[in-house]
């Protein structure tokens, strides 16, 4: 993890690789995606973090690559190898200016916040542990492989349900500091 002084926590460097108990942010790890937003929920709960919020993600993004996706602009390209060591389409490392690796232009990732957008009927989720009833988005930032000119640390895409689980959909955690008293 690296510190982001601007909003007083740590960062996840790479995107999120394991599930529950095994979640992780590690250099090659396989990079876990297609999963729905309560499950990345869970995971990080499971390793004392919290998805991003929004500014939170600016913040820690700061100074990635604007406008570009993974080079090749393809699945493969996003990730093959698993985390870290990126480069973007105009061939420069994909990474913000503290640290944090493939933000941007590689996959979507789930931030913390939800919205509730009207609608009628009961939405399964996974893990069997409540569904919801209506419609549920939640905002996703940094774009993925197939958005290269719409990239960045500003892009968000509000289209995704809690109960939605796609390749382009990753996340990446966060903690705060714990302070003694």
């Amino acid at each position: 993890m690296v510190y982001i002084p601007l909003l007083d926590f740590w960062c996840d460097i790479y995107l999120q690789s394991g599930s529950g108990a095994n979640t992780k942010s590690a250099y090659q790890g396989a990079i876990t995606r297609s999963r729905q937003y309560v499950d990345f929920v869970e995971d990080q709960f499971c390793v004392k973090k919290a998805l991003l919020n929004d500014e939170e993600f600016a913040s820690a993004m700061l100074g990635s690559n604007e406008k570009t996706a993974v080079a090749g602009a393809s699945e493969g390209g996003a990730v093959t190898g698993g985390a870290g060591g990126r480069n973007d389409t105009s061939n420069r490392r994909m990474i913000s200016v503290y640290g944090v690796e493939e933000g941007c232009g590689s996959l979507w990732q789930w931030l913390a916040s939800t919205c509730g957008s009207g609608s009628s009927g009961w939405t399964t989720q996974a893990g069997g542990k409540g569904d919801y009833y209506g419609a549920c988005y939640v905002l996703l930032a940094g774009g993925d492989w197939n958005d290269g000119a719409n990239c960045g640390s500003r892009a968000r895409g509000a289209s995704a349900a809690r109960a939605s689980a796609s390749a382009v959909l990753g996340g990446r955690g966060r903690s705060r500091p714990a302070y003694s008293m």
